[in-house]
């Protein structure tokens, strides 16, 4: 979905709503730019079942960059399959020429270094150079 509002432009990806209930949807992933930033929605052929995303081309002049922002449910547990989906993901966008920010909630305790799952996620991760930037804790203390 793209919409315009105030100048800015947004890019979402809804949540699928379930077919018992299709009175109301929660939920979903989005890129919001201001006005002058160009957004052009990327299908990279990715189709993860364990996180929600959308990918974007983000244009500001002669600069651009891809953008996937992603979302994988806290209430769900951590599997392979996520790392195997999220690994799809990376190796599909590291094809593009421009830079990749991956970015969002991966509801991974990224804050216990010594985490097994951190270091799975951490592992995947670097194997396309991506790096962790966090400017706060984004969960509570268990």
């Amino acid at each position: 979905h793209r919409l315009r509002a105030g100048g800015f432009t947004v890019i979402d990806r809804p949540r699928p709503r379930v077919q018992y209930d299709m009175s109301q949807n929660h939920g979903g992933v989005a890129v919001i730019a201001m006005p002058g930033i160009r957004l052009s929605l990327l299908n990279p052929g990715a189709t993860p079942s364990t996180f929600e995303f959308v990918c974007v081309r983000v244009t500001s002049g002669s600069s651009s960059c891809i953008a996937a922002v992603i979302y994988r449910p806290g209430s769900q547990p951590v599997t392979t399959k996520f790392f195997d989906d999220i690994s799809d993901l990376l190796d599909r966008l590291a094809t593009f020429a421009d830079p990749v920010l991956l970015v969002g909630d991966a509801n991974v305790g990224l804050d216990r270094p010594d985490d097994a799952l951190a270091c799975s996620f951490t592992d995947v991760t670097g194997v396309v150079s991506v790096i962790e930037s966090r400017r706060r804790r984004t969960t509570r203390e268990a």
